[in-house]
């Protein structure tokens, strides 16, 4: 993977590979580690991930999802991911009977 830098991207993310935006999150990830004066030890620590586990994401080995999760924790940068938390659906009506928040679990398929 080719590592690119921070200061060298004038275009949006949309632009970017799926590669480069791994690249740019795993770099902005070890700058904010640095920053924190945090070593790879410590961020391991305060994760629960291996070292092994730190190590191999900053040199761009694919963690799960829950890892990238515990990282960015770790790190302050949780929030950022706020934007993909849906917001609860809550009426009116349904406040102040108390009932439950029905969840859309499906998309229908229109016919044609």
């Amino acid at each position: 993977m080719q590592k690119i830098a921070l200061k060298e991207i004038f275009m949006p993310i949309t632009f970017l590979s799926d590669q480069d935006v791994y690249g740019l999150i795993i770099e902005g990830c070890r700058q904010k580690r640095i920053a924190l004066n945090m070593t790879q030890s410590d961020l391991a620590s305060r994760t629960g991930l291996s070292l092994r586990t730190i190590k191999g994401f900053e040199t761009g080995q694919s963690i799960n999802l829950m890892s990238l999760i515990r990282i960015l924790r770790a790190l302050g940068e949780f929030s950022r991911l706020e934007k993909l938390v849906p917001e609860p659906q809550i009426s009116a009506k349904s406040i102040y009977l108390n009932e439950p928040v029905a969840k859309k679990k499906r998309v229908r398929r229109v016919s044609s």
